[in-house]
């Protein structure tokens, strides 16, 4: 969680409470989405969106220019793979929940907050991802 503060949050945010309420917003609103949308395959459209509502706000005030970062490694990339991290969280566990009710909330605010929690995994995978390719380019046996 320490990677979503320091380089997908804008603010520089200094008490542990504002911290837990940076985090906290995609699963509140990704758990109002699939309260909205419960009873049908929509749930998982409407936890997904709405979880994106505090990320994507956020690069769309930024790119228009209308909100300046005051967190000084705040990076505009980092900030749309965080997006596609809760995005996805969100929709896993929406999927996974029941149509209606509370377990559908609970694990759609869960998937979110995992989403949040994989992101600072992200770069790591890359970096295995691009290492792997290198090293097994390098040992390729060429074909006729």
């Amino acid at each position: 969680m320490d990677f979503v503060i320091q380089f997908g949050c804008p603010f520089a945010l200094q008490a542990p409470w504002q911290v837990w309420l940076f985090l906290a917003i995609p699963c509140l609103c990704s758990a109002l989405g699939a309260r909205i949308c419960q009873g049908s395959a929509l749930r998982i459209v409407g936890a997904t969106l709405f979880s994106l509502i505090r990320d994507g706000g956020l690069l769309l005030l930024i790119s228009n220019g209308m909100l300046v970062p005051t967190n000084p490694r705040y990076d505009v990339y980092a900030g749309a793979i965080l997006v596609m991290c809760v995005g996805s969280g969100s929709a896993l566990g929406a999927v996974f929940g029941p149509y209606r009710g509370f377990w559908l909330w609970l694990l759609a605010a869960l998937g979110a907050l995992a989403g949040q929690w994989v992101y600072g995994y992200v770069p790591l995978v890359i970096l295995l991802a691009i290492w792997h390719n290198r090293r097994s380019s390098r040992y390729a046996v060429p074909t006729a």
